[in-house]
C-alpha cells in the first residue's frame, strides 16, 4: 500500500509540474514566434486552443504565425474563428504584412467580405460623423507610433 501511494504521489506531482495552462502556452507561442520560430508558435497555439478557444486576438496572432509558417489552411481557419467571435479591425487585417501571402488566395476575398458584412451590421446604428471624427483622432495618434516602430526594431528601445 505504501508503494502504491508513493507511485500515485509521484504521478500526481509530475502531472502538476508538467501541466501547461492556456496562458503559459500562449506566452511561449508569442516568445518563439518573436524569435521567428513560426512552426513552433503554431504548435503551441494549437495546444493552447485545445484548452481554451475564445480570444479573438489570440486567434488573430496565431493566424499570423501560421501564415508566416506557410500554413495557409490553418491561418484561414484561425482568422475565420477570430472574425466569428468578434475580430473587426479590417484595416489592420488588410495592412498586416504577416498576412501578405494569404492575399492571393481565393479565401482572402471571402474573409474580407465576411468581415465587411459584420462591420456594416455592427455600425448600422453608429453616429457616422462622430465615428469619422474618432477614426481621424485614432489615425493621428497612431501615425507617430507607426513611424517609431521600425526605428525600435532597427535600433532597439532604450
Amino acid at each position: 500500500m505504501k508503494k502504491f501511494l508513493t507511485i500515485l504521489m509521484i504521478v500526481l506531482l509530475s502531472s502538476v509540474v508538467f501541466a501547461q495552462d492556456y496562458s503559459t502556452l500562449r506566452s511561449k507561442a508569442e516568445k518563439v514566434g518573436s524569435e521567428k520560430l513560426y512552426g513552433q508558435a503554431v504548435e503551441l497555439y494549437r495546444q493552447a486552443f485545445s484548452i481554451e478557444s475564445k480570444n479573438k486576438n489570440d486567434f488573430y496572432n496565431a493566424a499570423c504565425y501560421a501564415s508566416l509558417a506557410g500554413d495557409k489552411d490553418q491561418a484561414f481557419t484561425w482568422l475565420e474563428l477570430a472574425v466569428q467571435i468578434g475580430y473587426d479591425n479590417l484595416n489592420h487585417l488588410k495592412d498586416d504584412s504577416d498576412l501578405l501571402n494569404l492575399q492571393t488566395d481565393a479565401r482572402w476575398g471571402k474573409l474580407i467580405t465576411q468581415l465587411n458584412e459584420r462591420i456594416a451590421f455592427i455600425e448600422s446604428n453608429y453616429d457616422k460623423p462622430l465615428q469619422k471624427q474618432l477614426l481621424q483622432i485614432y489615425q493621428d495618434d497612431q501615425q507617430g507610433r507607426n513611424q517609431l516602430t521600425p526605428l525600435i526594431k532597427k535600433y532597439g528601445f532604450k
